[in-house]
C-alpha cells in the first residue's frame, strides 16, 4: 500500500513502459498532477478524492491556484473527465520513470507530485529537482521528530535539518490480523493433538469470543484435522501456545509451520474447484517483513540493508557486508524452510483444472489479486501480516459486499455472502510485530509513502504545488458535516496517519481510543444486513470505526518509537537495491504458488543480487 512530479503549462502524463495516460491539451487549463501507485478503489485513493474536489472548489479563486487532479494505477473519472491510469503498482517504478523523463528533458510526461517510497527524495534530488516547501511551514520541526529525523536522512542532503520526502500516509502495513474462527480451531487441534495452549493468553482469550465455531465448506479450512501416526498420536506434545509465541516475528512463523506440519485433509473429495486454498499465515508486502526481521538481528543500531556512506552514495550492506551477510543467508534459509506447501491437489470439474493447497505460509501477489486481509476475509488466513488499511476489506461490510475486485454481490446472493465470510466477531486486529527472537531492539518498518515534490522551471507550477501542500497539510476543511483538520479527515475515511507532532502523541490516541469505544458500543448490537446497508448513517459510521481502528493501531505502532529499544532502520533505494529488493520479493512469492512452487536456494539468490550490483 505503499506511492511524483514535475508539470508544465501543458501536460501529457505518461510513463515509459507503462500505458499512455491523460493528455491535457494547450487549449485546457493546466493542472497539478499528484501521481500515487495504487488503485483508485484502494482506501487512500478513495480518501484522496474529496480533498481534491474540495480543495478545487474552495480556493478556485486565489492567486496561486491551478486545479490539482490525481491519477491512479487504473482509470477513474471526475467532473466528466476520464483519467487514464499509469499502470503501475510499483512506487519506485514511478520515482525511476520521473526521473528518467526529467534527464531526457521529456518534462509533459512528468507529474508535480509523486506520493512514493521513502527514498524516493534520493533519487529525485540527484537530478536536482526537489521542490523546498519550507517557505510554507512545511519544515522538519511539523512532523513527529522521531519520522522527521528518519525521512531527512534519507533524502541524501549534506545536512539534515531539512525535509525533502515529506512524511505524509503512515499505516501498518504488516500489522497482525487474527481471523479467530480459524485461530480458535487451530488451538483446539493442538490441544487434541497434546499441546499447550495458555488459556491466560490474551489471544487465546480472544479466540473464545466468536459467536459461531462452524468453519464454511467454502474454505479449505473445514477440511483439516489432526494428523497422527502410530508412532506418534501426540505430535504437539512438548508445544506451547501463550502470547510470547505472537510477541516475535519467528515465533509465529514456528507456529505456523508447526501447525500445517501436523494436519491432514479429510473428505478430499469433497473439495471442488470453488474450495478456496489457505494457509496458517499470509503476509502482504513480504520483502519489507523480511527486511524487517534481518534488522533485529543488527545490533548496531544505523546499520541496514542499503544505507548511505559519507559520500552519500547507497552502500549494500546485504551482499557486501561481512557481519550482515550470514546472518541473511541464515534468515533466508530459515524463510525457505518455514514457508511450507503441505497438501496439494488438482482439482478437474467440467473440463475446468484448479490447484488446491495448503501451505504453512503464503506471500501475497497484492495488487488486484491477494491481500492478507481478503484471506483472513474469506476464511484462508488464520494469521496475517496484513496492511491495517484492510480494516474494512477484513470482514463482512459494504465494501467487500460491493468491491470492485472481490466482485459485487448480486441480489439472491446475500445469504452466501453473510454464510461464507468473516464477521465483526472473527476479526481482530493488532499492532505491527517488531522483533525476533534474542533481538536487542524492535524495528518498527515505517508503512505508507512520502510526498515527494518535484520542481518545476515554470514559477506559477510551483507556487500552485507549494499552496496545494501547505494545505493539505496543515489546513481544515467542511469535506463531512463539520469543519475538521486534514490529517482527521484522512484518518476517518482512509485509515492512514499523518505523522505530524501535534498528532502523533499519547493525548490524540486516547482521543482516538475514546472515538473508537463509543462507536463500537453504539454498533454492537446491530446486525450483518445493517452494517452492510448502503447509505444509512450505520453503515457510516462502521466505516468509520474500521478506518479508525487502523489509524489507532499505526499510531500505536508510531508512539513505540519513543520507547528506548525500539529504533527505526533508514533503507536507501536507487536503481540497483530497488532491484535486489524486488528479486528477494519475487523469490519469497514464488515459494509459495498454489500453481507451482519454487524454493531458491541463497547461493543463487545471492549470485543474482551481486550481478545486480555489478550492473
Amino acid at each position: 500500500m505503499k506511492k511524483l512530479l514535475l508539470g508544465l503549462s501543458s501536460l501529457v502524463i505518461g510513463s515509459s513502459g507503462m500505458m499512455s495516460v491523460v493528455a491535457c491539451y494547450k487549449d485546457q487549463e493546466p493542472s497539478i498532477i499528484f501521481q500515487t501507485a495504487q488503485g483508485q478503489a484502494y482506501p487512500l485513493s478513495t480518501a484522496l478524492k474529496p480533498f481534491a474536489a474540495y480543495y478545487n472548489e474552495k480556493f478556485k479563486d486565489h492567486k496561486d491556484f491551478i486545479k490539482v487532479k490525481f491519477q491512479f494505477q487504473d482509470a477513474y473519472e471526475v467532473d466528466g473527465e476520464k483519467i487514464q491510469g499509469h499502470g503501475s503498482f510499483d512506487e519506485f517504478e514511478l520515482i525511476r520513470d520521473a526521473k528518467n523523463n526529467i534527464e531526457s528533458r521529456d518534462f509533459k510526461k512528468v507529474p508535480n507530485i509523486i506520493l512514493g517510497a521513502q527514498s524516493g527524495a534520493y533519487v529525485i534530488n540527484q537530478e536536482g529537482r526537489l521542490l523546498d516547501l519550507s517557505d510554507k511551514g512545511i519544515k522538519k520541526d511539523l512532523f513527529f521528530d522521531k519520522i522527521a529525523d528518519l525521512h531527512s536522512v534519507l533524502a541524501g542532503q549534506g545536512s539534515t535539518d531539512k525535509i525533502f520526502n515529506i512524511p505524509f500516509d503512515n499505516a501498518d502495513v504488516d500489522s497482525v490480523v487474527f481471523n479467530l474462527r480459524l485461530l480458535n480451531k487451530m488451538f483446539e487441534i493442538i490441544k487434541q493433538g497434546g499441546g499447550t495452549v495458555s488459556e491466560q493468553s490474551d489471544i487465546v482469550k480472544k479466540s473464545k469470543t466468536i459467536k459461531e465455531k462452524d468453519i464454511p465448506t467454502t474454505s479449505i479450512w473445514s477440511h483439516i484435522e489432526l494428523k497422527t501416526t502410530e508412532q506418534n498420536q501426540k505430535p504437539f506434545d512438548g508445544y506451547t501456545v501463550d502470547d510470547e509465541t505472537f510477541k516475535t516475528l519467528d515465533g509465529i512463523r514456528e507456529l505456523a509451520l508447526k501447525f500445517a506440519d501436523n494436519i491432514k485433509m479429510k473428505d478430499e473429495d469433497k473439495i471442488t474447484t470453488s474450495t478456496l486454498s489457505g494457509e496458517v499465515l499470509s503476509i502482504d508486502y513480504q520483502e519489507q517483513t523480511f527486511l524487517k526481521e534481518l534488522h533485529t538481528k543488527i545490533d548496531e543500531k544505523e546499520k541496514s540493508a542499503f544505507q548511505l556512506d559519507e559520500n552519500k552514495k547507497v552502500k549494500y550492506n546485504l551482499v557486501d557486508d561481512t557481519d550482515l551477510k550470514p546472518k541473511f543467508k541464515s534468515l533466508w534459509n530459515d524463510y525457505s524452510n518455514t514457508a511450507k506447501t503441505v497438501f496439494k491437489k488438482e482439482v478437474v470439474e467440467q473440463g475446468v483444472k484448479s490447484k488446491k493447497a495448503f501451505h504453512s505460509i503464503k506471500y501475497m501477489k497484492n495488487g488486484k489479486e491477494e491481500w492478507g486481509s481478503w484471506e483472513i476475509f474469506k476464511f484462508q488466513s488464520a494469521i496475517s501480516f496484513a496492511a491495517s488499511v484492510g480494516a474494512y476489506q477484513n470482514k463482512i461490510t459494504r465494501f467487500t459486499k460491493n468491491h470492485p475486485y472481490l466482485g459485487k454481490v448480486e441480489k439472491g446472493q446475500e445469504a452466501d455472502f453473510y454464510k461464507n465470510n468473516a464477521s465483526e466477531s472473527d476479526v481482530y486486529m493488532t499492532t505491527q510485530v517488531m522483533k525476533s527472537k534474542n533481538s536487542k531492539y524492535g524495528v518498527f518498518n515505517e508503512g505508507g509513502s512520502s510526498i515527494i515534490p518535484v520542481a518545476s522551471s515554470n514559477d506559477k507550477v510551483n507556487r500552485a504545488t507549494k499552496k496545494f501542500l501547505e494545505w493539505l497539510y496543515t489546513g481544515t476543511n467542511t469535506i463531512g458535516t463539520k469543519e475538521e483538520h486534514n490529517w482527521f479527515t484522512l484518518a476517518r475515511t482512509s485509515g492512514y496517519v499523518m505523522p505530524l507532532k501535534d498528532v502523533v502523541t499519547k493525548d490524540k490516541q486516547d482521543e482516538f481510543k475514546k472515538i473508537i469505544q463509543e462507536l463500537e458500543s453504539k454498533l454492537k448490537d446491530k446486525t450483518k444486513e445493517e452494517l452492510t446497508e448502503a447509505n444509512t448513517e450505520t453503515e457510516a459510521l462502521y466505516f468509520k470505526l474500521n478506518m479508525l481502528r487502523s489509524a489507532s493501531i499505526s499510531l500505536d505502532s508510531l508512539l513505540k518509537l519513543n520507547e528506548e529499544n525500539t529504533i527505526a532502520k533508514a533503507v536507501a533505494t536507487d536503481d540497483k537495491s530497488a532491484q535486489m529488493i524486488n528479486t528477494i520479493k519475487t523469490s519469497l512469492l514464488n515459494q509459495t504458488r498454489d500453481e507451482q512452487t519454487e524454493t531458491k536456494d541463497f547461493s543463487k539468490l545471492l549470485h543474482e543480487l551481486n550481478a545486480i550490483k555489478q550492473q
